[in-house]
């Protein structure tokens, strides 16, 4: 990339190489006097190379956004801002100071500090007014859980930690930016880097999705995403991947609107230079676009056009935009089009579709991104102020989220604005409106000031890509993905950077105090930050090996559904405590890497009790951690103090204590690291007896849980568990209902729980139970051989499977109806069966299996007639098939039992009707 060169950081060699006044022409210039200039020039020129790595190089790794895009991001804006500061002290040229943003960057700091201070109780209830509701134990009972007090308004202060590293590496991108850009060759040189991204970007994209081999660059298999199903480029998301090419949209346009002046305006040569130039971007608008829509993603789809037409109309309106410029932009829209209806325009066009749908239900499907909004504007309603803690939507979004199904998670809030609101609250909006104000009274300020067509469209070119990000933003947050938030930043630093070019001080230069003492303050702050956030890039890694091992083998759960199986039980829970083994193991690296992962330490803590259940299971005490903790509270009157309690676990448990006291000592350092996980206290409320606490403080602690998870299915089974074991049945039927609504996995454990114990009767009438779940205990049943049990759940099961056949059409339906059809028939209830695979065939008449398998069933039951009908359109698509022709006769021969006397064969066609009546009289005879 092209460098741009000052003439007060980067001289010229002749400039360099004079000798100052008074010294005569022959005279040797020192090299320690010309050192101090060059190391200077270096620096400049390395900080340009640093800078530009961090905002054009992060989108490679996944759009900087996990842990270890994060981190060289950072570390890339501070060794540019380290470079610069030494250049600097160096020639002690001229500054142009700060932009007019940098109080954003420091508003912010000061609220993500405020939320990390730990403030008296008294001054955090007002602060943070429900934080007394939810953490009810952390205030009365500290000392008795061992937790502590929570005495910050951050529920996660180490993702507001790195957050707020974050927020200062844009700060430095803003302001290192904007002192890079003196003269109108340096703002153009940056959009035209800018512009060459963008088209890197759509170019790796497109290669990636047509040629990739299922990886991110061909080298990184993400656990969880997947590179072929739509255009992503290095993102992990298409819709950021979208959003990048949209702020790039405008720098692109401005390059192709310079070639078209330079065509209309240059000598044969440069015309000649101009035209490559001018095809090469036609192209490149062609690619971009190409890309942006096989993104197939709504959002990206209009910030793309928003971005575009916006600029387009900003080049109109200052006379930028020709003939020229507008046919080839078109020409690039059309061949962009073209080639996506012959790849799958019919995707796009359904995605597109739904935008102008009638009802909220076809455009956000599943109502995924109302239900995220709606629990984060009942977090902000709870917090208002401050709110939960910038960077902590993942942790503590949960706490007023309605789960359907075992959903997946999601890390940001599917809107910029509704995450800022509730993890910043009212301050942390109102710094962003602010901000937002002051960049379009910028745009204003410029389209009113600036008289050069030139700096006007780069300012509509800037505009357009910050309205694009305003827009996506809206419903969806990419506002935390280094990949796309370094772009914005940088164009809004060339926006104030152009406004101000004509402001700049020769006078003002940089103090040498001021850098030293700025350069030891970055370094510092460097070094910190790669101490602290090291662990996290290699515990990036480590984690994605977890997911996958619980992506790949999910069979957590095996102990508790061996009990309904013919493999041996001992075989069983040998494989599940393997796998619970290797869990372990890649967890236990994870918090070994990252001590901060709190979910993670919480997570691990579960397993550690699992593994423990699954070791007693082979010990001489087979007895699991409940019934070990009732028995330890049973013999509390016994125990004269607490070592003789540890001398009794000692004697039951073995050496298989040391996994309750890993899981003790997890499950409160994940709750030290943020006391919104709700399962941490369930593992508590299961060990806690070994220091001596009883029933009391183990409802405190469900009650807790409840607090902060009140919509969780795990704890809502825990606690219907814990309602049963102290005689409140309803109570418990009460939780258990309620935790079957929100998950699979959580709707078996409650049958499994109540299996033998109630009929299935009152399982079915009494708790909802979705397809998934009644055909698996469908099959636990059979293979039970309870066949009473089989034949009621297996009725309500071909039930649910006709209601959501009905619900389809077209070969779903007919799937549904198969399904159906084969419940009905292990049931012995062939009318019904019939019934369904006849509805199968209706939705999928095409089918030929189904054609076939209707008419053996029709001739097992002797309707010999209809089976005849099956046989003949099966047979005409195959006749060489000589089972269904012997199938067919066989249904022929019949046919004279199912007449009445009165009933006669037709003539075959074309039969004369002498030999008609005659066939007609020998019938009668």
């Amino acid at each position: 990339m092209d460098r741009p060169k000052h003439e007060a950081d980067c001289p010229s060699r002749k400039q360099h190489n004079r000798a100052p006044a008074g010294t005569p022409a022959n005279a040797p210039q020192c090299e320690a006097e010309r050192f101090p200039l060059r190391f200077a020039r270096n620096c400049s020129c390395a900080a340009d190379y640093a800078l530009c790595a961090a905002v054009f190089l992060m989108p490679l790794v996944l759009g900087g956004r996990y842990a270890t895009g994060h981190f060289l991001f950072v570390i890339a804006v501070a060794l540019a801002a380290l470079l610069w500061l030494a250049g600097q002290i160096g020639q002690r040229g001229p500054i142009r100071g700060l932009s007019g943003l940098e109080w954003v960057i420091a508003a912010a700091t000061v609220l993500a500090v405020v939320q990390l201070i730990p403030w008296p109780r008294d001054f955090l209830d007002r602060l943070s007014p429900g934080m007394a509701a939810r953490l009810p134990l952390w205030n009365r009972h500290a000392t008795a859980t061992g937790l502590g007090n929570w005495q910050s308004a951050s529920f996660v202060p180490s993702a507001t930690c790195t957050s707020l590293s974050t927020l200062w590496a844009y700060g430095g991108v803003l302001f290192l930016v904007y002192n890079r850009v003196r003269v109108q060759r340096d703002w153009e040189i940056w959009l035209q880097r800018i512009a060459v991204a963008t088209v890197g970007l759509a170019v790796l994209g497109i290669a990636q999705f047509a040629v990739g081999n299922g990886k991110f660059l061909w080298v990184y298999s993400h656990p969880a995403r997947d590179v072929s199903e739509a255009v992503k480029g290095p993102y992990d998301n298409e819709n950021h991947f979208a959003q990048a090419l949209a702020i790039g949209a405008g720098p692109l346009l401005f390059s192709l609107g310079r070639w078209n002046r330079v065509v209309a305006s240059g000598s044969t040569a440069a015309r000649q230079a101009a035209w490559k130039r001018g095809l090469a971007s036609a192209v490149s608008i062609t690619v971009v676009l190409t890309a942006g829509l096989l993104t197939f993603s709504r959002g990206g789809t209009i910030a793309l056009g928003v971005a575009v037409v916006s600029c387009l109309c900003g080049f109109a309106a200052v006379g930028f935009l020709n003939r020229s410029h507008a046919l080839a932009c078109v020409a690039a829209a059309c061949v962009a089009c073209t080639m996506l209806a012959s790849y799958d325009g019919p995707r796009l066009a359904a995605q597109l579709q739904t935008l102008v749908g009638s009802t909220w239900d076809e455009m956000d499907h599943g109502q995924v991104r109302r239900r995220i909004w709606h629990a984060c504007l009942s977090g902000s309603r709870e917090f208002p102020i401050l709110g939960v803690g910038v960077g902590g939507h993942l942790l503590a979004y949960e706490t007023w989220f309605e789960p359907r199904r075992d959903e997946c998670q999601y890390d940001h809030a599917e809107s910029g604005y509704v995450q800022i609101l509730f993890e910043a609250g009212l301050a942390g909006i109102g710094i962003l409106l602010l901000c937002l104000a002051q960049v379009a009274k910028k745009v204003w300020d410029a389209w009113r000031a600036l008289r050069t067509s030139d700096e006007r469209a780069a300012v509509a070119a800037i505009a357009s890509g910050l309205l694009a990000s305003c827009v996506q933003s809206c419903a969806d947050f990419v506002w935390y993905i280094p990949g796309c938030m370094a772009l914005t930043v940088a164009l809004a630093s060339l926006l104030f950077a152009i406004v101000g070019q004509q402001r700049v001080p020769t006078d003002r230069h940089f103090s040498r105090r001021i850098g030293y003492a700025a350069f030891v303050a970055v370094l510092l702050a460097a070094v910190q930050f790669a101490e602290s956030h090291w662990g996290s890039v290699r515990a990036t890694l480590a984690a994605d090996r977890f997911l996958a091992c619980c992506v790949a083998d999910d069979r957590l759960e095996a102990p508790d559904e061996a009990a309904g199986s013919e493999a041996p039980r001992a075989t069983l829970d040998r494989s599940a405590r393997q796998i619970t083994a290797e869990r372990i193991a890649l967890a236990e690296n994870v918090v070994r890497c990252d001590p901060t992962d709190a979910r993670m330490h919480v997570r691990l803590s579960r397993l550690y009790l699992l593994h423990f259940d699954l070791c007693q299971q082979t010990s001489p005490v087979s007895l699991g951690v409940t019934q070990i903790r009732e028995a330890a509270l049973a013999s509390r009157a016994d125990f004269h103090s607490l070592a003789e309690q540890d001398e009794w676990l000692d004697r039951v448990v073995g050496e298989n204590r040391l996994w309750l006291e890993k899981a003790l000592w997890h499950a409160r350092q994940g709750l030290r690291l943020c006391p919104l996980l709700g399962e941490g206290y369930l593992t508590l409320a299961e060990v806690v007896f070994m220091e001596g606490h009883g029933e009391t403080m183990r409802q405190r602690l469900v009650s807790q849980a409840l607090a902060v998870r009140p919509r969780d299915g795990s704890v809502l089974y825990f606690a219907g568990s814990e309602a049963a074991l102290r005689g409140d049945i309803d109570g418990a039927l009460g939780y258990w209902r309620e935790a079957g609504s929100t998950s699979v996995s959580v709707q078996r454990r409650v049958l499994l729980q109540l299996d033998r114990q109630v009929p299935v009767e009152f399982l079915l009438g009494n708790f909802p139970l979705d397809i998934e779940t009644l055909g698996w205990y469908y099959t636990r049943l059979r293979g039970e051989q309870r066949e009473a049990d089989q034949r009621i759940v297996g009725t309500r099961y071909a039930e649910e499977l006709s209601a959501r056949a009905a619900t389809e059409r077209g070969s779903s339906a007919a799937h549904w109806w198969r399904e159906a059809e084969a419940i009905h028939r292990e049931l012995h209830q062939t009318p019904e069966a019939i019934a369904a695979l006849r509805r199968a065939v209706q939705c999928a008449p095409e089918r030929f299996d189904d054609h076939r398998l209707l008419g053996y069933r029709l001739m097992e039951e002797g309707e010999w007639e209809a089976a005849r009908i099956e046989f003949e359109w099966c047979v005409r698509r195959r006749p060489g098939d000589d089972a269904l022709r012997q199938a067919l006769a066989a249904c022929r021969r019949h046919r004279p039992a199912q007449r009445g006397p009165e009933e006669h064969d037709p003539a075959p066609r074309g039969t004369p009707p002498a030999l008609s009546a005659r066939r007609s009289g020998a019938s009668k005879l």
